[in-house]
């Protein structure tokens, strides 16, 4: 990451980086930052508290040119004709998932599906640009599966998928006792 900026400090504390003095008492700066979480799948989805995989014909990656939130999404990889690139996750329920997700693609041959323990939920194709899904899981653990998927022939657009801003929050699971209602 490059950051550029103003200080008044005299004791600048990054090396290696480009100072210029302005106006007597303000330097001008360019520097090179690195960050934690940069090049990694769970900086591009926003999201570190989950673990991400990612396989198929190509892996996933961290893209900077498209993305909802922030400066970076997730990208499928560049695959071929009968193949598919996915990146996944585990979580426990009950909770809320929300993720944008974004495709370009030959429309309804190639598409970005997405998956909670294999069994199809929803995908995209043709021109789609970032729309936001919303599931509610119950009690139990699950596997979340988003994979670009191309057919045997043909291809159009950007020939790939995005994924930005996957959200889950936990929720905590309510148990009723009947003995202890009070119905009036």
């Amino acid at each position: 990451i490059y950051m550029s900026g103003y200080t008044e400090s005299s004791d600048f504390p990054i090396e290696a980086a480009y100072q210029n003095t302005l106006r007597g008492s303000m330097d001008a700066f360019v520097c090179k930052i690195s960050a934690p979480d940069l090049g990694a799948l769970c900086g591009a989805v926003d999201n570190c508290d989950l673990t991400w995989t990612t396989g198929g014909s190509a892996n996933w990656f961290e893209e900077t040119d498209t993305a909802y939130y922030g400066d970076d999404a997730a990208q499928s990889g560049a695959i071929s004709n009968s193949q598919s690139s996915y990146i996944q996750t585990t979580v426990t329920g009950p909770g809320v998932l929300t993720f944008r997700w974004s495709v370009s693609s030959e429309s309804y041959y190639d598409s970005l599906a997405f998956y909670i323990d294999s069994n199809l939920q929803n995908k995209i194709s043709g021109s789609v640009i970032w729309e936001q899904q919303t599931f509610i899981l119950p009690s139990g653990t699950y596997m979340l599966k988003w994979s670009y998927e191309k057919d045997s022939s043909s291809s159009a657009g950007s020939d790939c998928g995005w994924l930005d801003k996957v959200e889950y929050t936990p929720m905590p699971e309510i148990e009723l006792n009947r003995n202890q209602l009070t119905f009036g």
